[in-house]
C-alpha cells in the first residue's frame, strides 16, 4: 500500500495548476521516503517511475526510452543500477495501471502510460488504445505549456512524434509536423543548433513523410538563410551543424550540385577561419574536420577530388614549432642515488654477463598484467580520458594518428600507456647498459649472443660490426645495422618453428611478408610463450611496442623510412634495440 503522505502528495498534484515535472516529484519523495526505511511494492514503483531518466533516441543503459539515474560497480566489478529494473513485475506494472486510470494531472498520467509501454514485457497484458493515445497527446500537450518551451518542447514532440509513427498514427504525424514548425520558428537560435534543424531530420528527411510544396520551400529558405549569417560569424560549430544538414536534405533531393556548393562555401569559410589560418592544430584539427565530412557526402567526381585534395594535405601535415598553442612540456623527477645504486648491484650482482642480460631483460620488459593494473587506476583517477580523444604526432610534427576516447579505443589507449612508460624507464635502461659498456668487452657480449644459435654463421660478421659501433658510441651508425639484423634473426626464428613466413609475389616468387604481420600473428605469441613460457606474451609485447608499433616506439619502420634519422643519434633508441638483441640471445635453439 502506497503510504499516506505519497497519496495526499499525489492528490495535491493532480489538482495543481503550478508547473511541475519529475525532479520535483523525485524530490518530494526522496523527502517522505527516507533512506532505511522499509519499502512497500508502492512506494518503489513511485521511487522507480521518477527516478529513471528519459532518451528519445533509446541510448539509454537499458536501449529504451527511460534509463538508469545512475550505473556504478559493485566491489566484484558488476554494474549496479538505481533505479534497477530488478523490481518490475506484474504487479508493478499493475499498479502504474491503477495510477494511469486514477491521475488527472496531464504530466503524471502521460508518465504511467510511457511506464506501460516502455515495459509491457514485464506484464502479460497488451498496452491498451487509450495507454498510447494518452501518451501521444500528452507529451503533445506538455510541449505546449509555456514553463516547456524550449529543449524540453522539443523532446516533447519528439516522443510524440516516435509513438505515433510506432502506432500508425499518420494524421497524428502530420499535426506533429504543424507543431514542431511552430516549435522552431519560434525558439530557434542561430549559435545554438539543438534549437533548430529537428523538423528537417524528423520530417523531411523522411522518405515516407510529404507535406505542401510551399510549406517545404518556406522552412528549407529559412535554413538556408541562418546558414548564410552563420557564414559570417564566428560561431563554426553551429555553422558546421546547418551545413551537414542542409547537404543531407539536398543528398535527400538527389541535388547534388548544392551539395557541392554547401560544402564549397562551407570549406572556404574554414580555410579562412582565424583558427586554420593562425595554429597548425587548428589547421589540422578543422582538416580532419573537413575530411569527414566530404567522406560523408563523397557523392561525386568534384566532391572526390576535394577529399583527396584535403587528404594529401594531411598526410603531409607538419605541426608549427612555433605555433603559440605548441607548448613544451618537461617534467623534473630527482632520484635518490641509493635507488640508482640498488638497480645497478642488482642487475650487476653476478659477474657472470650471462645473468647480467637475463636480469637486464627481467627488470625493463613490460608486464601487461602489471601495466593494466597501473592503466586502470590512472584512468579511474583521471575520468576526462575516457571521454577525450587526441592526435598524436611524432617528433618530426607529423600526425600519425587519432586516438579515440578510451572506450572506443582501448587497446591503443594501453598502448600509448605502456609507450610513454619505456620512455620513463629509458633513463634506467640507460644507466644499466652504460655500466655494461665500461665494465665489459664488446667480445664477451658477442661470445654470448653467438651461444644462442639463433643466429648464422653468415651474421656473426654483422653483429660484431654493429656491437663494436655501439661500444664506440657511434649509435648512428649501429642502428641502421642492428635493426636489420633484428628483423632477419626473427623471421629465422619464426621460420625454424614452422611459421609460414613468405607470400606469393605476382611475378611467380616469393616476398617475404612484413615484420608487423609476422609479429601480430597469433602464432608469434605461441612461439613466445613455448620458449619464455610465462613471459613470453609479455617479452613479445615488448618487442612489438619497440619495433613495429605505430603508437610505440615504431623503431623498425623509423629507420627503414629514415623518418626523424637525428633522434638516433644518441643513445636512447640505441639502447632499446640493443634491449632486443638481449631478449634474442636469452633463445637457445639448438637445445
Amino acid at each position: 500500500m502506497l503510504r499516506e503522505e505519497l497519496k495526499n502528495y499525489f492528490a495535491e498534484l493532480d489538482s495543481s495548476t503550478e508547473y511541475f515535472n519529475e525532479h520535483t516529484v523525485t524530490g518530494k519523495i526522496r523527502e517522505i521516503v527516507k533512506k532505511g526505511d522499509k519499502r512497500s511494492l508502492e512506494d518503489d514503483a513511485e521511487i522507480f517511475a521518477f527516478n529513471v531518466y528519459t532518451d528519445g533516441t533509446n541510448s539509454t543503459a537499458w536501449g529504451s526510452y527511460f534509463g538508469p539515474m545512475m550505473s556504478f560497480p559493485d566491489t566484484n566489478g558488476n554494474n549496479i543500477d538505481f533505479p534497477s529494473r530488478d523490481i518490475l513485475n506484474e504487479k508493478i506494472l499493475k499498479y502504474w495501471k491503477e495510477r494511469f486510470e486514477e491521475s488527472k494531472h496531464i504530466f503524471l498520467k502521460t508518465r504511467y502510460a510511457d511506464l506501460l509501454i516502455e515495459f509491457s514485457d514485464y506484464s502479460t497484458e497488451k498496452v491498451t488504445v487509450d495507454v498510447f493515445q494518452q501518451a501521444i497527446d500528452g507529451h503533445t500537450a506538455l510541449s505546449q505549456q509555456e514553463a516547456e518551451r524550449d529543449i524540453s518542447a522539443r523532446n516533447h514532440l519528439n516522443r510524440s512524434l516516435t509513438l505515433s509513427r510506432k502506432y500508425n498514427q499518420t494524421k497524428k504525424v502530420e499535426k506533429l509536423f504543424d507543431e514542431a514548425l511552430k516549435l522552431e520558428n519560434e525558439i530557434a537560435i542561430d549559435d545554438k543548433p539543438g534549437l533548430w534543424g529537428f523538423v528537417l531530420e524528423w520530417f523531411l528527411l523522411d522518405p515516407k513523410f510529404s507535406t505542401t510544396e510551399e510549406k517545404e520551400k518556406l522552412y528549407i529558405t529559412d535554413f538556408e538563410n541562418r546558414r548564410r549569417r552563420l557564414l559570417k560569424s564566428e560561431s563554426i560549430w553551429s555553422l558546421e551543424n546547418a551545413t551537414i544538414q542542409l547537404a543531407k536534405y539536398h543528398k535527400h533531393k538527389s541535388n547534388i550540385v548544392e551539395v557541392e556548393r554547401i560544402l564549397g562555401e562551407y570549406e572556404n569559410c574554414i580555410r579562412n577561419y582565424k583558427e586554420f589560418t593562425e595554429s597548425s592544430f587548428g589547421r589540422h584539427h578543422y582538416l580532419q574536420n573537413l575530411e569527414e565530412i566530404y567522406i560523408r557526402f563523397n557523392l561525386s567526381e568534384e566532391l572526390n577530388k576535394r577529399l583527396t585534395t584535403i587528404r594529401g594535405e594531411l598526410r603531409n601535415f607538419r605541426l608549427d614549432p612555433d605555433d603559440p598553442n605548441f607548448k613544451t612540456i618537461s617534467v623534473t623527477q630527482d632520484i635518490l642515488q641509493e635507488k640508482i645504486d640498488q638497480l645497478l648491484n642488482g642487475v650487476f650482482e653476478s659477474k657472470d654477463i650471462t645473468q647480467i642480460i637475463l636480469k637486464i631483460v627481467v627488470n625493463f620488459f613490460l608486464r601487461q598484467k602489471r601495466e593494466t593494473e597501473k592503466f586502470n587506476e590512472l584512468n579511474r583517477k583521471y575520468v576526462f580520458a575516457k571521454i577525450t580523444s587526441g592526435a598524436i604526432f611524432d617528433e618530426e610534427k607529423r600526425f600519425i594518428a587519432n586516438l579515440p576516447p578510451l572506450d572506443e579505443a582501448p587497446d591503443l589507449h594501453f598502448n600509448k600507456h605502456c609507450t610513454d612508460n619505456l620512455h620513463i624507464n629509458s633513463m634506467f635502461l640507460s644507466l644499466v647498459i652504460n655500466k655494461l659498456v665500461d665494465e665489459y668487452k664488446k667480445d664477451e657480449l658477442v661470445d654470448q649472443i653467438k651461444k644462442s644459435g639463433l643466429i648464422s654463421e653468415a651474421d656473426h660478421v654483422v653483429l660484431e660490426e654493429f656491437l663494436d659501433l655501439f661500444w664506440k658510441r657511434k649509435y648512428l651508425a649501429f642502428i641502421h645495422i642492428a635493426v636489420p639484423f633484428i628483423e632477419s634473426t626473427l623471421r629465422r626464428l619464426f621460420l625454424t618453428s614452422g611459421m609460414v613466413v613468405s607470400v606469393e609475389n605476382q611475378i611467380g616468387g616469393y616476398d617475404y611478408k612484413s615484420i608487423n604481420s609476422l609479429l601480430e600473428h597469433e602464432q608469434a605469441v605461441i612461439v613466445f610463450k613455448h620458449i619464455f613460457q610465462d613471459v613470453g606474451d609479455d617479452l613479445l609485447y615488448t618487442i612489438r611496442l619497440i619495433f613495429t608499433e605505430k603508437i610505440g616506439l615504431n623503431i623498425r619502420n623509423r629507420v627503414a623510412h629514415g623518418i626523424y634519422q637525428s633522434d638516433f643519434v644518441n643513445e636512447k633508441h640505441s639502447n632499446h634495440i640493443l634491449f632486443i638483441i638481449f631478449i634474442l640471445s636469452l633463445i637457445k635453439i639448438n637445445e
